[in-house]
């Protein structure tokens, strides 16, 4: 008796395709690359059929389709734009923070920007010994990578951004006058 089975999986944003044919199981893993890159809301169907023969009389069965959805991955990487701390002054207006923020989602997003001064358990190396006043995010609107006061729009959401895009966004704002002892 010979039997044949095919099967595709989309398991944990990996793609896995196995095969057992005459005995012998083989088996095709798809980097996870391939699957990230499949669209929320696909629809997939999987059917299995099996070959065999007995007394030299070849039968194939079928299974019912099994009917996946692709379900959406939130996945948001935000890292830091820049190598060296930002250097401020006292009195400074707008002195900005660079970031960039990375949809690697499976679908359109829209993400908030919230800027926020409380540590909480952030590990920072260093010390934060003063809060910035009007602190504001915005998104780099001339692309020129850099802080522009009065150009770059201010913004509290990225608004439709795709898989794999990435925007630059600073965090910016006034330096108080005078710094606590």
């Amino acid at each position: 008796m010979t039997k044949t089975v095919m099967r595709r999986l989309l398991l944990s944003g990996t793609a896995a395709i196995a095969g057992v044919a005459g005995g012998q199981a083989h088996a095709q893993a798809v980097p996870p690359s391939a699957a990230a890159t499949t669209k929320a809301g696909t629809e997939i169907r999987n059917v299995a059929s099996a070959s065999y023969s007995v007394n030299g009389v070849t039968q194939t069965t079928t299974s019912l389709p099994s009917i996946l959805v692709v379900d959406r991955k939130v996945n948001l990487v935000v890292e830091r734009a820049q190598d060296a701390d930002t250097q401020v002054s006292l009195g400074q207006v707008g002195a900005a923070v660079a970031f960039r923020v990375t949809n690697k989602t499976n679908d359109v997003q829209d993400m908030l920007l919230d800027p926020d001064q409380n540590l909480g358990t952030i590990v920072y190396v260093g010390t934060d010994n003063f809060d910035m006043n009007n602190l504001k995010a915005y998104v780099d609107t001339n692309g020129n990578g850099q802080y522009d006061l009065g150009v770059d729009a201010e913004a509290t959401y990225l608004d439709e951004l795709r898989p794999d895009e990435s925007r630059l966004v600073f965090l910016a704002g006034d330096v108080p006058t005078a710094q606590l002892s």
